[in-house]
């Protein structure tokens, strides 16, 4: 449109911001006149240092500041009111009673729909993009892919990877300043390569070679090799939700608009407002992404498929690989049914879980009970709250994971002989894994946290034992998907 040349995009972006903001004020606003009356603003808590984002950047934060959840949880109690964007409010808790009791009802506390639409932006109808009956029908079938049988016959495959690793680096240091045998190295695109390969071998390959052996599968090579069409789709992927911070922004203040912001790169007349509130070219970067990783992925399914219906029922079909078992799997359910060293591991899960918090929303008028009371603004002892439906509740896995009085005052030590003998409080904290909610807990926990743990003991046990370690004092952690 012509008019749009003669105005300063920022003035455009702050405008569309602007409108935006009032049309949630007014949004909020009704909500909480018509909505019943909850406990949240009867409770204490932090003040908002900022109107437009809150509580958001202390709570959101990935690597957090554990003074400041200390300080909180000393003056308020495990469970307390925070500030979002623009003035709202959400519950955060670190609650051992309240986060179990949530995590076990993910039909009376689904995920927000900020969650489903960004999972269902980048991956399509999956696991992570549904709720109820359809979550329970995938997860039902996708089970026995990540079971401890399953797991067992994989574990050759990530060793190998790992050891490719490690002969890397070892090129690597080859090239180090002669006679220190040190070189500066950043290891998170090293370790996310490696993830991709062991995904890879792991869930894509064909485990039974003329021999009836272990043999080679689907191999990105993305450790030695960066032309693989399906690696090159999974980093397009990550790089577009990189760039694209805004959009996922966005869709957190108002998820209302997320089916309207998904369909802005293909259609004309959202063209404004796409260009007022994201970036277009990293959606269209997301967008060829997934229709590569969808063509490729639907073909190696057709192909496994073809051989299940070739050879029948047999345990063998398509290999002992996640893949195969999940085409197996699928295969013998109805028509209708079918889907288109510990200790270390775990205080290194505990003080750097990968997902620092998990939010969901409540889904009609709640109790929730508390296994540590809180003082109210008015000096009563409050065992429960009520939550009404929409509230955002905000469980803190970092907080919970470092509580003083469940884990001792060295809480905040990296100290993995505390799981030889842990305290009985620890006990309460629901879990998938070494009592800690690294992995979430319940129905709607990590499907594939057994896969993860192996993957990360296959590298300790390879890397630790070949190389010694040192963190560049003047690093800048950032967070970045992987």
């Amino acid at each position: 449109m012509p008019w749009m040349n003669s105005v300063d995009s920022r003035e455009m972006a702050a405008l569309g911001l602007a409108l935006l903001g009032s049309i949630y004020i007014v949004y909020k606003a009704m909500s909480i006149y018509l909505a019943t009356p909850s406990t949240i603003h009867t409770l204490r808590g932090p003040d908002s240092p900022s109107w437009l984002s809150g509580n958001s950047e202390t709570v959101r934060a990935p690597y957090p500041c554990n003074a400041t959840f200390e300080s909180w949880i000393r003056d308020y109690g495990t469970t307390f009111p925070v500030y979002g964007f623009f003035g709202s409010k959400e519950v955060f808790t670190a609650d051992t009673q309240a986060i179990t009791f949530i995590l076990n009802q993910p039909l009376d506390f689904p995920k927000q729909r900020f969650a489903l639409n960004t999972s269902r932006s980048l991956l399509g109808d999956g696991l992570a993009a549904t709720e109820g009956f359809e979550h329970k029908r995938q997860r039902k079938i996708l089970n026995p892919a990540f079971g401890v049988a399953a797991m067992r016959d994989i574990t050759p495959m990530l060793i190998e990877v790992a050891h490719e690793l490690r002969d890397a680096w070892k090129k690597e240091l080859s090239h180090s300043i002669p006679g220190s045998g040190w070189r500066e190295i950043d290891v998170l695109p090293w370790l996310s390569n490696a993830a991709l390969d062991m995904i890879g071998l792991a869930g894509l390959s064909n485990l039974r070679d003329t021999k009836g052996a272990l043999g080679f599968g689907y191999k990105f090579n993305s450790l030695c090799d960066s032309s693989n069409e399906l690696a090159s789709a999974f980093r397009g992927l990550s790089n577009g939700v990189s760039l694209n911070k805004g959009i996922w922004m966005i869709n957190l203040i108002f998820p209302f608009l997320g089916h309207l912001v998904r369909k802005s790169t293909t259609s004309k007349l959202l063209t404004l407002k796409a260009w007022c509130i994201q970036p277009i070219g990293s959606n269209v970067a997301i967008n060829r992404s997934r229709e590569m990783m969808e063509r490729v992925g639907s073909q190696m399914v057709t192909e496994k498929k073809s051989e299940a219906e070739l050879l029948g029922s047999s345990s063998h079909i398509g290999g002992k690989d996640l893949l195969g078992i999940l085409v197996r799997a699928n295969l013998q359910v109805d028509a209708a049914g079918r889907l288109d060293d510990k200790t270390i591991l775990a205080e290194i899960m505990r003080l750097r879980p990968p997902i620092t918090h998990v939010n969901r929303t409540a889904g009609s008028d709640t109790i929730i009970p508390l296994a540590r009371p809180i003082i109210d603004k008015n000096g009563n002892q409050v065992h429960e709250i009520l939550v009404r439906r929409g509230d955002s509740i905000l469980m803190h896995t970092y907080a919970l994971n470092t509580r003083l009085d469940l884990w001792g005052s060295d809480a905040l030590m990296f100290k993995p002989e505390r799981f030889d003998k842990l305290p009985g409080a620890v006990s309460d904290i629901p879990s998938m894994f070494g009592n800690v909610m690294s992995f979430g807990a319940g129905p709607r926990g990590c499907i594939g946290w057994r896969m993860a743990v192996l993957e990360i003991k296959a590298l300790l046990f390879t890397l630790i034992r070949e190389f010694k370690f040192e963190i560049d004092a003047q690093l800048v952690m950032t967070s970045k998907v992987v």
